[in-house]
């Protein structure tokens, strides 16, 4: 909170006392996240609560750093190759006029819906299937399967 109160404060300060423009917010940003970050770590090393940091026994795990990155760069990899393609797609839209642009933002908002309709009720009968192990899995599979084939990864359970 006090965080966003120094960013607002000198986002006014940088932009409209000293002109500064779109540096001047990036500016602020910077100074109220550091701000943020610094009072976060002084907080946690002066703590008694049980989540409490000693910067003395910070160490790297190299089992840990190595997993992480087993998982993490393919996944980035994905995540940077399907912005990219996202990108040119938007681009294609956007070269065809407003009103396909419209259509493609309405139609996307309506995936969005029936995506997040469709996923509250997988969860749901996920809940269900520990409290009744007989129908009510047989849907969690099916739902699942469906949302695990739009991804691309079916799943063989």
């Amino acid at each position: 909170m006090v965080s966003t109160v120094v960013n607002v404060g000198l986002d006014l300060v940088f932009v409209s006392v000293l002109h500064w423009g779109v540096a001047g917010l990036a500016a602020a940003s910077a100074i109220a996240y550091t701000l943020s970050a610094a009072t976060l770590f002084y907080r946690l090393t002066k703590t008694d609560s049980p989540v409490r940091l000693d910067p003395r026994k910070l160490r790297v795990d190299g089992a840990v750093l190595a997993r992480i990155v087993r998982i993490g760069l393919p996944a980035g990899l994905q995540s940077a190759v399907f912005a990219l393609a996202n990108t040119i797609i938007q681009a294609g839209i956007n070269s065809l006029g407003t009103e396909v642009m419209a259509a493609s933002s309405a139609a996307m908002s309506l995936e969005y819906v029936f995506y997040n309709l469709l996923n509250s009720c997988r969860r749901r009968s996920q809940n269900s299937c520990s409290m009744v192990p007989s129908q009510a899995c047989s849907k969690t599979l099916t739902t699942e399967a469906m949302f695990h084939s739009r991804s691309g990864s079916a799943s063989k359970t």
